[in-house]
């Protein structure tokens, strides 16, 4: 290939440039997490591994910002008004951007598809459905729709009004054509201390809550609300092969940029993030908090956001569910 003496020029100026091209793809000052929660939850656990496996890649240092309020919603709306340069992100769970839009939107200030990059997920986890030991002799599923269709509302427990474990509850009733009366906790612990000591017969809770009171065989476990039996519970079914396939839900943890990110920028968080989520130490602390690590595509995080969006709005109209 020829070049001329001009175009020999040229592509000498152009070299000192190149390597600029690529870390601009990166941010070049300390990034922030934002979560919305307070320190010690699964959510803001899995910000803090990814700040350390992004650091001196994505960014030569990140901080786990805790803005706590409003139930998340002001985590989001900090995200929302900073720059769209890459150097803040949200990390947050599924219900703070599907559910509360539906649930509160006087007091939703954001619009999760035009005020939002999305970015990745970062974990799914699913939800189990318990018996206590004063469960009207609910041993298994099938004596747990007996049980619902004697009439009068079947009370369930979870940890909270327009969470996942009571959406779960709500498509579950639906589905099978029973008559189930959510009883709302303060949190996944309280609900469980109210199933074990019998003033509830049955409960829906994720599986960290569950599994310990399971494992002393306080309570029983019924079903599992994800696609699959999970590798932990081998011998629960999930509520597909009970014949409830609707009623399958699995929830998720997420990043987001400010809208009008630079697509390279999103391109090299989720690169980043991909590749924190492939390291063992990361699956394996995951593991342990009852949560399966999961990396996509902004665009396959984009139409998880609108399809789930969606499904909670059909299901928060079908249950007159309101804010506790």
């Amino acid at each position: 290939m020829h070049l001329s003496r001009r175009g020999l020029g040229l592509a000498a100026l152009a070299a000192p440039f190149a390597p600029r091209l690529v870390t601009a793809q990166t941010v070049a000052r300390q990034g922030r997490i934002l979560v919305g929660f307070a320190a010690g939850g699964s959510n803001d656990i899995i910000a803090r591994l990814l700040a350390e496996r992004l650091a001196g890649t994505y960014a030569p240092s990140l901080l786990v910002e805790n803005r706590t309020g409003a139930s998340g919603r002001l985590a989001m709306e900090a995200a929302r008004a900073a720059e769209p340069d890459g150097g803040v992100m949200v990390h947050t769970p599924a219900s703070v951007v599907t559910v509360q839009p539906h649930l509160t939107p006087n007091d939703t200030r954001f619009d999760v598809f035009a005020d939002y990059a999305p970015v990745s997920t970062t974990a799914s986890f699913a939800y189990v459905l318990a018996a206590g030991p004063g469960a009207l002799g609910i041993t298994d599923f099938a004596s747990f729709l007996a049980a619902a269709r004697l009439g009068g509302g079947l009370p369930f427990g979870t940890p909270g009004s327009g969470t996942g474990p009571h959406l779960t509850g709500i498509q579950l009733g639906i589905t099978t054509g029973t008559e189930l009366t959510h009883v709302p906790y303060r949190g996944g612990a309280a609900s469980m201390a109210d199933l074990v000591g019998g003033q509830i017969p049955v409960s829906i809770n994720v599986l960290a809550e569950a599994l310990p009171h399971a494992q002393s065989g306080r309570i029983r476990l019924l079903a599992v609300s994800s696609p699959e039996r999970l590798a932990r519970l081998p011998d629960v079914p999930t509520l597909a092969e009970l014949g409830a396939p609707a009623a399958t839900r699995e929830d998720w943890f997420g990043v987001l940029l400010p809208a009008r990110t630079p697509a390279p920028i999103v391109a090299a968080l989720n690169a980043g993030i991909g590749r924190a989520l492939a390291e063992p130490s990361m699956r394996d602390r995951m593991q342990a908090l009852e949560l399966t690590p999961l990396h996509e595509t902004p665009q396959a995080f984009a139409a998880r956001l609108r399809r789930d969006f969606d499904h909670v709005g059909a299901l928060v109209r079908a249950g007159r569910i309101t804010p506790s």
